[in-house]
């Protein structure tokens, strides 16, 4: 089995800069034929089994060694994409209560105005 080398050659880093670095060293692993087939032979053993019954959950497979510290790193990820919808959702509530404020005062002017027009 022949794999075509790319014409160019692009970093994961620049491919999928929103990975976190212990994803893309799973990616990489790849690259050296000892380290895949160590995976391959990881993944054929407990992943890629068939049978349910015979094949390891995902909380078993988290404690593979390889995983090491995966579970800190997503929680870490997982906190980190809390703080920045936290802080959108800040700036939304922000920019609605601007909105409800001249609205009421520009309601509150029109009002002003019709009745002094009347008197």
């Amino acid at each position: 089995m022949h794999i075509p080398e790319p014409d160019t050659i692009e970093p994961l880093e620049q491919k999928f800069p929103y990975v976190s670095e212990r994803s893309l060293d799973f990616m990489k692993v790849s690259s050296t034929n000892f380290c895949f087939e160590i995976l391959f032979f990881f993944l054929h053993q407990s992943c890629l089994v068939m049978d349910p019954d015979k094949r390891l959950t995902c909380g078993q497979l988290l404690q593979h060694p390889y995983f090491d510290g995966f579970s800190n790193e997503f929680e870490r990820e997982r906190k980190e994409q809390q703080k920045h919808l936290h802080r959108e959702q800040q700036k939304l509530l922000q920019q609605q209560a601007k909105l409800q404020t001249n609205a009421y005062v520009t309601g509150n002017k029109q009002q002003n105005q019709g009745v002094s027009l009347v008197n």
